[in-house]
């Protein structure tokens, strides 16, 4: 009854082996690890008008549903996996799609300005999923291809 569609599940990318061509000795491969090695989630949330509607058999809305789902996956997510929530159509926090960014997580701030999204307009679902996918991409640059990296569709 939840949700939570995973339509990008759980790619995993394997970090480069800089150690093997003498780029780093072992002492600075270890402090590079530790460094960049981060799980990443980018949760892509559907705000559109159709989330209004009352779940088949419920009494929660869709959105209702949703905002519960992301609840107990942020729940079962290690402290230090960096989290950005990205929503499509609706009306969310004044600075855009974007409702917090990928990054630190700080599910305080994060949960509370999910809480103010209201549901309307269409579903611009493809667009999205391509946005939320380069800021993983970034992220993946950034962190030298270390770590893991999630797109997490919730509709």
């Amino acid at each position: 009854m939840l949700l939570c569609s995973l339509l990008l599940a759980f790619a995993t990318f394997p970090a480069p082996d800089l150690g093997s061509q003498g780029l780093l000795s072992s002492a600075a491969e270890g402090r590079e690890r530790d460094t960049y090695d981060r799980d990443n989630v980018v949760i892509c949330l559907d705000a559109s008008g159709s989330m209004k509607e009352r779940m088949p058999g419920s009494n929660l809305t869709k959105m209702e549903a949703a905002r519960q789902a992301i609840s107990t996956v942020l729940a079962g997510v290690p402290g230090e996996t960096r989290v950005g929530l990205l929503v499509f159509s609706g009306g969310g926090e004044p600075g855009g799609d974007w409702v917090f960014p990928l990054g630190k997580r700080d599910d305080r701030t994060l949960i509370g300005r999910l809480n103010r999204i209201t549901p309307d307009g269409g579903t611009p679902l493809g667009a999205y999923m391509v946005k939320g996918t380069e800021a993983l991409i970034a992220q993946r640059i950034e962190q030298n291809g270390y770590g893991t990296y999630r797109l997490l569709v919730v509709t």
